[in-house]
């Protein structure tokens, strides 16, 4: 029997408590888990409020609970590359370790039914992806799915906890705290580093 296998990819600029509570969920579906940080390219997004070597202590620091398990792998190839890798393309990477799964948002769903989603439309190979690809469905607070969205190929799960790295990011640069939003190795390295402060503060 293949081994079922979500591939978790993200910005994560800086993981969260949230981020761990979608493995926690996967791991509970039974699946083993790959996470992907992208590079500092990707088209959809900035990411390059830290550099690449703090990215990757953070993402060390933020899931070291799971690290070791055997269930959960953290890949940094595209982070240590500076690059961002395709949907298709790493499905091509993974597809012989078992069969695979997607990770992706609500808010990449919404308008699949009349082929509007931002997957049918922004992706490269975007139409194919959501006719034949394995598609998990994260739930987003502020997007609510409608059965007519979903792809041929999903499954959903929901997250029980709220959060953004987006929010994470904001509130260090307003001088709030960040405890309980990220481990707390995490959050030691994040004050330590003064990471997150608006250019020119210092820590």
């Amino acid at each position: 029997m293949k081994k079922k296998i979500v591939i978790f990819g993200g910005g994560f600029d800086p993981p969260g408590i949230h981020h761990l509570q979608i493995v926690f969920d996967l791991l509970r579906l039974g699946f083993e888990v790959i996470i992907v940080p992208s590079g500092s390219n990707r088209p959809d997004k900035i990411i390059a409020h830290v550099d690449s070597e703090d990215r990757i202590e953070l993402m060390k620091l933020g899931f070291k609970f799971f690290l070791g398990s055997g269930v959960v792998r953290l890949d940094l190839f595209d982070l240590e590359r500076g690059v961002f890798t395709r949907t298709h393309e790493l499905q091509e990477r993974y597809e012989s370790f078992g069969e695979l799964w997607h990770l992706v948002g609500a808010d990449w769903i919404i308008g699949g039914r009349c082929g509007c989603s931002r997957i049918q439309l922004e992706w490269i190979q975007g139409r194919e992806i959501w006719e034949k690809y394995n598609l998990m469905i994260s739930g987003r607070c502020g997007y609510d799915l409608i059965n007519a969205d979903l792809p041929p190929k999903h499954q959903l799960i929901a997250s029980r906890v709220s959060g953004s790295s987006t929010e994470i990011r904001e509130r260090r640069a307003r001088g709030q705290s960040i405890t309980g939003l990220v481990p707390p190795e995490e959050e030691r390295y994040i004050l330590e580093r003064g990471l997150y402060l608006p250019k020119g503060e210092k820590p």
